[in-house]
């Protein structure tokens, strides 16, 4: 009864959204109802599928309670989804390679890669995809996904990453010391004010 008196309220008074999905957050923390409670948060996304605020009570709640999987199945399969919805698909992506659960996870970025059509959100997800393969124990999967950020957005700071993490792979698992040195000193030389060039600039200094 409490999260239709929300979902009532949220409708009524939208701008106490963010009061509603922190006390959605504690309910997924003090609760074994999760699945009712995502069915029922579910029914209203797709009653209302352009209703921004449905969904996003959705993920805030999904997220907490281990159901990433779902709520990505929800933005997936909801058809008439507003057309911003793509962040809820970062946002799950992000927890759920914080939970570990790569499967989840990889899924989310290949989505945010296939059908956004932004330089900015597709380097993002590349980059994505290539954290998840390398905390997956993916290595050859992750250098693949380093290489094409390089390759698809070479001047995008995404790229600087992708360029640092090659770095520290032939370093430390390649073993090719050198190899590493001259990457982590192109980047140096790029003279771009972010933190990958400060990054190299270190790893250059101690090595």
């Amino acid at each position: 009864e409490a999260i239709q008196e929300y979902l009532i309220f949220v409708r009524i008074k939208p701008q106490y959204r963010t009061m509603i999905e922190a006390r959605l957050r504690d309910i997924a923390k003090n609760t074994e109802q999760h699945n009712e409670i995502f069915d029922l948060l579910a029914t209203e996304v797709r009653k209302f599928p352009t209703n921004r605020n449905y969904l996003g009570l959705l993920i805030e709640y999904a997220l907490p309670a281990s159901l990433s999987t779902q709520a990505l199945r929800i933005v997936q399969n909801t058809p008439n989804l507003p057309v911003n919805s793509w962040t809820y698909l970062s946002r799950i992506a992000q927890y759920a390679l914080g939970q570990s659960n790569f499967e989840t996870a990889t899924e989310a970025y290949q989505a945010l890669y296939d059908h956004i059509d932004r330089p900015d959100v597709r380097a993002r997800a590349l980059i994505g995809l290539a954290h998840t393969h390398e905390k997956s124990q993916q290595t050859n999967s992750a250098r693949h996904y380093y290489q094409a950020v390089i390759d698809q957005f070479p001047t995008r700071p995404e790229a600087d990453e992708a360029r640092f993490y090659t770095g520290l792979f032939l370093r430390d698992l390649d073993h090719k010391r050198n190899a590493a040195q001259k990457v982590f000193q192109e980047l140096l030389n790029t003279n771009r004010k972010n933190k990958w060039r400060y990054r190299a600039f270190f790893e250059l200094a101690e090595s």
